[in-house]
């Protein structure tokens, strides 16, 4: 086959290859033309960790855990209903991705809609909703904590009351119901201590983990500063045992005075130390909160990402000059 046979053949057949090329790009034309145009609007945000007095490969792995964690949420079911209630339209799994811009703090959100207006709506909000709610999402873990902490203040609060408006009416039955209180908040207090060893009896000490290693290390902080506490409560039911043994009389005996003031200074201790660490606590949830701030505002897109007529037409026409060529192939040397 010699190149003058080829070019003889190729102007025999000129007009097919032509006509399969016209007609393949017009039809791909037209098809695109007939699709529902899509809009795609941008917001960019940036995720502040919270503020740190050190810097290790495990603080970097935890910033970068808060930014995949919260790539992910952006495109949540319950996250996006949140965003339909608040938009009033519905924003469906899929229109809405989430990409963290390299190994910066920086994440893009990117919204498609046929509606260019609803596309820089929906980036907009999911972007306001996230910032609304990050405050609650990283105070969650501390919330436990916390309502303890401040159940066992409120609890050594009202025992500091009760034993100074009856400190000098001292009876059995009164002290018999501070037994009984004391004798809860050890229970209570155990529980907890119980419920931490064991959920570091599933956590390997030998694990190379870096998020276990800081699980133990966690948990043995919180073991530290229960057990001062129940030391406290246990030393507060000797004290009233002992002081229930006393025979009732009208008026309580120096020596039965002074244990009761004993253990309302113990309570005292109880409330100060409760109080120290419900602040302490407070603090960390504070600091240990990231901050997320909208940099970039998504805007109403004037051209459409998809269809794209004359793009699909090339396509199109290259695919009809594709087949005549095969055709004209098959014809001529089979």
């Amino acid at each position: 086959m010699d190149i003058n046979q080829l070019f003889s053949t190729f102007k025999r057949w000129l007009w097919l290859v032509a006509l399969g090329t016209v007609m393949g790009g017009s039809l791909a034309y037209y098809l695109s033309v007939r699709q529902t145009p899509v809009y795609q609007a941008q917001a960019k945000f940036v995720i502040l960790p919270a503020a740190q007095t050190s810097y290790d490969y495990y603080s970097y792995l935890n910033n970068q855990n808060i930014i995949n964690t919260y790539t992910e949420l952006l495109t949540t079911e319950d996250f996006l209903y949140e965003a339909s209630n608040r938009l009033g339209f519905p924003v469906t799994k899929g229109q809405a991705t989430a990409t963290q811009v390299g190994e910066t703090k920086f994440v893009i959100l990117t919204v498609k809609d046929t509606d260019p207006y609803k596309a820089a709506v929906i980036a907009n909000g999911l972007v306001n909703i996230l910032i609304d709610q990050n405050i609650k999402l990283q105070t969650v873990q501390f919330e436990s904590a916390e309502r303890n902490l401040q159940a066992r203040v409120d609890q050594a609060e009202d025992q500091i009351t009760t034993i100074e408006n009856q400190i000098t009416t001292l009876s059995t039955e009164i002290i018999q119901k501070q037994i009984e209180n004391v004798q809860a908040q050890i229970t209570d207090v155990q529980s907890q201590i119980n419920a931490i060893k064991l959920d570091m009896e599933s956590i390997d000490p030998h694990s190379e983990s870096d998020i276990d290693q800081a699980r133990l290390v966690n948990s043995q902080a919180k073991i530290n500063e229960l057990s001062p506490i129940l030391a406290l409560y246990q030393e507060i039911y000797t004290q009233l045992v002992v002081l229930g043994k006393t025979p009732d009389t009208a008026s309580a005996s120096s020596t039965d005075l002074e244990r009761l003031k004993t253990t309302l200074q113990l309570y005292q201790q109880i409330y100060i130390s409760s109080i120290n660490s419900l602040e302490t606590l407070r603090l960390s949830k504070a600091q240990s909160t990231p901050t997320v701030m909208q940099v970039e505002t998504a805007t109403k897109p004037a051209v459409p990402i998809s269809p794209k007529p004359i793009q699909s037409a090339v396509m199109g026409g290259a695919i009809g000059l594709f087949v005549t060529a095969a055709i004209i192939f098959l014809v001529e040397y089979l």
